[in-house]
Parts: C-alpha cells; sequence; structure tokens
C-alpha cells in the first residue's frame, strides 16, 4: 500500500551523511514522529551536494539541504570522549528539564526531499 493512501501527513527523506556515509539512510515518519525527524538535525548550512554525488542519476529531483550532524551528550559522556570531542565544534545547551547538555558537530548531514 502506498504511504500517500495511508497518511495524509508524512515525512519522506534520504540522509547522506559526511564523513560517516554508512550511516546514510532513508528515513520515514507518521503522526506524532514527523516533528522528532524534522528537527533531528542543526542548523542549514550554505553547503552544495558533494560533487561524487552531483552526477548519480535522478539526483536533483530531490531538494537538498545540508545541515549541522549534531548529537547531545551530558557533560560527563563528552569529557570521556576527550580530545576527539573537545576538536569538534561543539557547545552547551540546556534540556527539557533543565539539566546541563553539550551539542556536538559531528559533521555534515544532506537531507534529500521531494521538492
Amino acid at each position: 500500500m502506498r504511504l500517500v493512501c495511508r497518511y495524509t501527513d508524512f515525512y519522506l527523506a534520504v540522509w547522506i551523511f559526511d564523513p560517516n556515509f554508512g550511516e546514510s539512510e532513508v528515513v520515514v515518519a507518521v503522526e506524532k514522529m514527523i516533528n522528532r525527524y524534522e528537527g533531528r538535525f542543526g542548523e542549514v548550512l550554505e553547503l552544495p551536494l558533494p560533487p561524487e554525488y552531483q552526477s548519480l542519476p535522478g539526483i536533483y529531483d530531490l531538494r537538498w539541504t545540508a545541515k549541522e550532524y549534531v548529537m547531545v551528550y551530558t557533560p560527563e559522556d563528552f569529557a570521556e570522549m576527550g580530545k576527539w570531542a573537545s576538536r569538534k565544534p561543539h557547545w552547551p545547551v540546556e534540556g527539557s528539564k533543565g539539566e546541563p547538555l553539550i551539542i556536538v558537530q559531528l559533521g555534515v548531514v544532506w537531507v534529500g526531499q521531494l521538492a
């Protein structure tokens, strides 16, 4: 059964990760999970799709947006990661319960969606 026949609203995207291409995936979210998927990544970055993808057939059937690939860590987890994490762009934030957290930018994700 087609997704559009079952759900009037959904999130459908291709996520291409850099530098961790192996994490790339096609994702779908419906109902209350839509907002979670739409807000999964950081800020929009002004980066073009990498040249190695630009010549793939059908690549421009999708609208591509580069975003910060970020993960959230507790200060303790961040400290345990040592120099690896501290060399990456990172900044403190406050969690939903007021707890201190640290966001670390691990790379870039290109999000491809139907225009």
